[in-house]
């Protein structure tokens, strides 16, 4: 299957990795027709080196997280009729191949609406960035015998939409602002009846997911900043609980506070409780409009 490919990278502050991630788009083996770069109201430099290159088309806008400029990004590329969409975050960096190797795989299976790469760590390509043990073998390496994987892709990472997917089930919701977005858009596509698969030919770079690495009483929690970001991060996962999964998480709430009393000083601990109770709370009712002081 061919068409025309659009580029999709959104970027916020991190211009030495947005330069690593354009210049892994610029020399794959099959190039792109268009390389749509979302600038989330960077302060670093970014709009002065990005207004410099000449093959970009770049749309700036103010700071509405990875959520609003995956949707920014994904609309433009559907409104201009682009046949695939690729989309990428901007510490990300695909492998030469990696295009081409996703088009071949649109041509061995056109049944499929959305393709995903094998997602490396960057400074440890023997490791997968984001687990996923449908990819790893009994002995925990990665699987590449196997060409496809079925009902798992990476969202938001080297990931290839077709066009009609979007026009089927829309654009991701950019009020999630960061954290889950990529979680809610891969259950509305499964919903729609859409196919997901990845190929291990196409190969993406990524730091390692540092955000579910800490585990308490035999759970993942959050071990982040006490801050804007926690809220999203609690949130999103009740929102997305009760809206694809049917729970509430509550029991995952408990489990973060029990691990937050034994972390933080008491202080720090009953400031806490409050931001992640009214995160919770706002995800379980659909409350996605508070404004974020970030």
């Amino acid at each position: 299957m061919s068409g025309s490919i659009a580029v999709v990278v959104v970027t916020y502050n991190r211009l030495s990795l947005l330069k690593k991630c354009i210049d892994g788009v610029r020399n794959q083996t099959l190039k792109p027709d268009a390389v749509i770069v979302i600038n989330n109201g960077s302060t670093d430099g970014t709009d002065d080196w990005l207004g410099a290159q000449g093959d970009l088309t770049v749309i700036t806008q103010s700071n509405v997280g990875g959520a609003g400029g995956f949707h920014r990004g994904i609309k433009e590329a559907f409104e201009r009729k682009f046949d695939w969409i690729w989309v990428m975050d901007d510490d990300g960096c695909p492998a030469l191949n990696c295009l081409e190797e996703l088009m071949a795989a649109t041509v061995k299976q056109p049944e499929v609406n959305v393709w995903g790469c094998i997602v490396l760590d960057q400074d440890d390509h023997s490791k997968l960035a984001f687990e996923c043990s449908k990819i790893l073998t009994k002995q925990g390496e990665i699987n590449w015998d196997d060409e496809f994987i079925d009902n798992w892709a990476p969202f938001f990472n080297g990931i290839l939409f077709s066009r009609a997917t979007v026009k089927k089930v829309g654009l991701p919701n950019p009020s999630l602002f960061i954290w889950g977005d990529e979680i809610d858009y891969y259950e509305g596509i499964v919903a729609g009846g859409g196919i997901i698969k990845s190929t291990t030919r196409a190969v993406f770079y990524h730091p390692k997911d540092r955000l579910y690495s800490t585990v308490y009483r035999n759970q993942y929690v959050y071990d982040g900043p006490i801050n804007w970001k926690a809220y999203c991060f609690f949130r999103n996962r009740a929102y997305l609980g009760r809206k694809h999964y049917h729970r509430t998480e509550t029991g995952s709430l408990f489990n973060q506070f029990a691990y937050f009393r034994y972390k933080l000083p008491t202080t720090e601990f009953l400031k806490a409780v409050p931001l992640l109770l009214k995160a919770h709370l706002d995800g379980l009712t659909y409350n996605l409009k508070r404004k974020l002081p970030y």
